[in-house]
């Protein structure tokens, strides 16, 4: 693992295609990111794209297409990652932070959905919600870079971000994201966020409609 942050920290590391060796390790930088995901697996990313999109059709008016489809942003993410260069690691995080929101709110017709009461909930409805205000914390931090005013609790989107990203079992990234908030655009970022989206389409295409 250490070779691995090395290696990328000196030359950049690719995320699609063939992985990349560099001069120093003759070997992978990093595994395909997105290898084994549902995001790279055709018949998952059309079945979810099948499922949003019914969803969304239930606001449309007749003929109406959305704007945004999982198959397109799924396609953006695979071009973002591609570009194997640090540049391109935000547009990525930002397109799994869309994805995620398309999916979680393609139900309601709406945006993610605000704070319940989940005293009463299950342990594993109870996980669901901490994986959406995670990914929603992560859309925050994304979207509205100019927030730095603390809440009502006194915290900051990023600070909220890492808190949950804390819980969550990102300990090192939670850590190093209050220290810096450049963080959000790390690669570490990236693996995390995508890690998130899976969770999520998964869990998505687990259920029934």
């Amino acid at each position: 693992m250490g070779t691995e942050r090395s290696c990328a920290s000196e030359r950049g590391f690719s995320f699609a295609g063939r992985a990349r060796l560099t001069p120093r390790c003759r070997r992978p930088v990093i595994p395909e990111l997105l290898q084994g995901r549902w995001m790279s697996d055709p018949s998952q990313r059309r079945a979810l794209d099948d499922r949003v999109g019914r969803r969304l059709a239930r606001h449309l008016d007749r003929d109406q297409q959305p704007p945004l489809t999982v198959e397109n942003l799924c396609h953006d993410l695979e071009k973002a990652i591609a570009v194997r260069d640090a540049s391109a690691w935000f547009g990525a995080i930002c397109m799994c932070a869309l994805l995620a929101e398309l999916i979680v709110a393609s139900e309601a017709g709406d945006i993610f959905p605000n704070e319940i009461d989940t005293s009463s909930l299950t342990r594993k409805d109870k996980d669901h919600w901490t994986l959406l205000r995670t990914l929603q914390a992560l859309r925050n931090a994304c979207f509205h870079p100019a927030a730095m005013k603390r809440n009502a609790r006194g915290q900051r989107h990023l600070e909220n971000l890492a808190d949950r990203l804390d819980r969550r079992g990102e300990v090192v990234l939670a850590q190093r994201l209050r220290a810096d908030y450049s963080q959000l655009r790390s690669s570490e970022m990236l693996r995390a966020a995508v890690r998130l989206l899976d969770e999520l389409g998964l869990e998505h295409l687990r259920r029934r409609m």
